[in-house]
């Protein structure tokens, strides 16, 4: 489950077009595979020990940004699924940029109880410095006595990536089609939500990122159907 950084938000007029397969980023076929992502994502594997995990059946990378919290870039497209896309090698920064907004994020949500306050991580991430969440998903997680919990034993995965337009040299759009299993919890672990129907529930996000004094920051992080090719 991950939280909108507000209650608010404009819609971005966006494309579906993906990246030209080109300029993607290769894969490598001796060896190590090369790392994509800086160290500070997290540790990157090629595979996760989660037999049934949707939407990841074409080989890539890994990358554990937080804890039962996995990042996803794929080596090739799926013809099968709109949503696996390879990035290009000028999309990684753009990416790691919503990678280390999402480990700062669930980094704060899954500690109880929430602290109101955005972390440091938190205010390096975000263009407003993390305001949105503490006025919106802190405040609220903390007033509810909740925090963002795996009782099923699944991870959440996220397999974003960069649209070609909107785009500019200091702005553009990620879409996440996303599976989730976090789910809000108590502090003595019981489920803080009525009904849980599947086990990964399916959503997409729509990510803002701007560049600011050279680096890339998440300006919000919105609720968007579309990203997800059949929702």
């Amino acid at each position: 489950m991950e939280p909108e950084s507000s209650t608010t938000g404009s819609a971005v007029a966006s494309t579906t077009e993906p990246s030209d397969p080109s300029t993607s980023v290769p894969p490598t076929t001796e060896g190590e595979p090369e790392r994509l992502l800086p160290d500070d994502l997290g540790p990157m594997t090629e595979s996760i020990p989660f037999d049934d995990a949707p939407g990841v059946d074409t080989p890539g990378q890994f990358y554990e940004i937080y804890e039962m919290g996995y990042l996803y870039l794929p080596d090739t497209t799926d013809p099968d699924d709109r949503d696996v896309r390879p990035p290009t090698e000028d999309e990684l920064p753009i990416i790691a940029a919503y990678g280390r907004a999402l480990k700062a994020l669930f980094n704060q949500l899954t500690v109880f109880p929430v602290e109101r306050e955005p972390s440091p991580a938190m205010k390096e991430a975000f263009v407003d410095g993390g305001v949105a969440y503490s006025e919106n998903a802190f405040k609220r997680f903390r007033e509810d006595e909740v925090f963002i919990g795996f009782p099923l034993g699944r991870p959440d995965i996220h397999r974003p990536y960069v649209l070609t337009e909107p785009r500019s040299e200091l702005e553009a759009v990620i879409w996440n089609c996303k599976y989730d299993a976090s789910i809000p919890i108590r502090a003595d672990g019981s489920i803080a939500i009525d009904e849980v129907s599947e086990i990964y529930e399916r959503a997409g996000n729509e990510v803002a990122v701007r560049l600011i004094d050279g680096q890339w920051k998440v300006s919000s992080i919105i609720t968007k159907e579309a990203a997800c090719g059949d929702l």
